[in-house]
């Protein structure tokens, strides 16, 4: 399953990557000429004039009809739910649409992006009650070119549950699902096209095997054995913690069957394999195992031939000889410790008594040649 984890881990450097893009996107936004007219204009008045020009849904009659537009088509072009400019009182200069409040100075979120060095803030999710999104803020300040002085601030609202949808093609990666899930478990956004998990106490993970590892301190990880999740199948998961300031974790799963399918081919392949290279080991033993035994054959007719035969011939050549009165010249080679060297040094004895005895006959007749002669 570690390809599931190294999945997880490429998902969230994609939308860590993302985020980023979204707050240098609202960064992009705050230098923007036209909305930085507005906030100098708003400088010009008071507190219950602008707020005179706040309120509705009539863009025409706001401080500046041009600010509000773009910051409307902002909206219907990106991720993002709302984008709001107020002036460095905390005063509404211009919103993609109706607002509720129209001095924000109190805001925690202003506060802290006013503070900060950077000029900077992103807020962590929140669910957002009339919509039931989650929903992440991202503020940049605004400042003067010349001074460097706060002018004013741009808030955009970043739709949450849409993030996945809006990065992952999820169809090309033949996964069961992917989650985006708060540090305490809670779903905030799904690749399902039912979303009624986000914000859901029920299908919270906090329970899970593998997120309790994320509560153990592990940033990335897979499971080792199958988990039912909250959609009650049987999967296996992997994850990564996010990077950014929201330290969420993205959850990637895959039935289970998926996962050991593949396995299972891969190693009735290799069985499959194996048995043939079976196969052909015992084909090529037979083979070998023949030429062997004919190699064994000829060595030891070979050996038979010379330990054996060759002698025999010999005995049997010197025995036809002697038969016939032939001992001249007669010589027999034949030794060795086994019944052959034997028999060929008995022959050898043999031999030796025929021309022992062949001798004598010959000194016999010489000497009867003699004696007459001396008579």
């Amino acid at each position: 399953a570690n390809n599931i984890k190294d999945m997880a881990i490429g998902i969230r450097d994609s939308l860590d990557s993302q985020m980023k893009n979204q707050a240098d996107m609202v960064k992009t936004w705050a230098q923007s000429p036209l909305l930085m007219d507005a906030v100098v204009t708003a400088g010009t008045y008071d507190a219950s004039a602008l707020e005179n020009m706040w309120g509705d849904e009539n863009l025409d009659d706001d401080l500046s009809p041009q600010a509000s537009s773009y910051l409307k088509t902002l909206v219907e072009s990106t991720l993002f739910t709302e984008i709001i400019v107020t002036d460095s009182r905390g005063y509404t200069v211009a919103a993609s649409g109706a607002t509720d409040t129209f001095d924000l100075s109190s805001e925690e979120w202003f506060q802290k992006v006013k503070l900060a060095p950077s000029g900077y803030y992103t807020g962590g999710t929140s669910r957002d009650t009339s919509s039931g999104i989650y929903e992440m803020d991202i503020i940049y300040s605004m400042k003067d070119p010349t001074t460097g002085d706060i002018t004013g601030l741009v808030k955009a609202v970043f739709d949450y549950s849409r993030f996945i949808d809006g990065f992952i093609n999820t169809n090309s990666l033949l996964v069961w699902e992917i989650k985006v899930v708060e540090p305490d478990g809670n779903i905030v956004a799904t690749s399902m096209i039912e979303k009624t998990k986000v914000n859901n106490p029920e299908m919270n993970q906090a329970e899970m095997a593998y997120f309790k590892e994320v509560i153990g301190g592990k940033f990335t990880g897979n499971s080792h054995t199958t988990e039912v999740d909250e959609n009650g199948e049987s999967v296996y998961f992997g994850y990564a913690v996010s990077k950014d300031v929201s330290q969420h974790v993205v959850v990637v799963s895959k039935k289970a069957y998926t996962v050991i399918a593949p396995i299972n081919g891969y190693i009735t392949g290799m069985q499959d394999n194996i048995n043939e290279k079976s196969s052909d080991i015992q084909r090529n033993m037979w083979i070998m195992g023949g030429a062997v035994a004919v190699v064994l054959m000829m060595a030891a007719f070979f050996v038979i031939r010379a330990k054996v035969s060759n002698p025999l011939a010999k005995l049997t050549n010197v025995s036809e000889k002697l038969s016939v009165g032939e001992i001249d010249g007669l010589e027999l080679d034949v030794h060795g410790k086994d019944e052959i060297g034997k028999l060929g040094e008995s022959f050898e004895g043999v031999l030796a008594a025929f021309n022992l005895l062949k001798e004598q006959a010959e000194e016999k007749e010489k000497k009867e040649i003699r004696e007459p002669v001396l008579r």
